[in-house]
Order: structure tokens, then sequence, then C-alpha cells
């Protein structure tokens, strides 16, 4: 069960991901806001 956790979290993660163009990872804060379940900003 926490296996299937951690992957759908890491899903999550990847795919609201941002990528700049020299290659550097990044999120949005309001992306991160609504994946970890917050609703007001």
């Amino acid at each position: 069960m926490e296996n299937n956790l951690i992957e759908k979290v890491q899903k999550t993660f990847e795919e609201i991901k941002l990528e700049d163009e020299t290659g550097f990872e990044f999120w949005s804060a309001r992306d991160l806001m609504k994946a970890l379940g917050y609703v007001k900003w």
C-alpha cells in the first residue's frame, strides 16, 4: 500500500514538473498547492 501511494505522488509531481530552456526542473507553487490538497491560495 505504501509503495502505491509513493508511486501515485511521484507520478503527480512528474506530471506538474516544469523545465526551463537549460533543463532546470521546477514546480509552480500554484500547481503544488493543488497536488498537496490545498484549496485556497
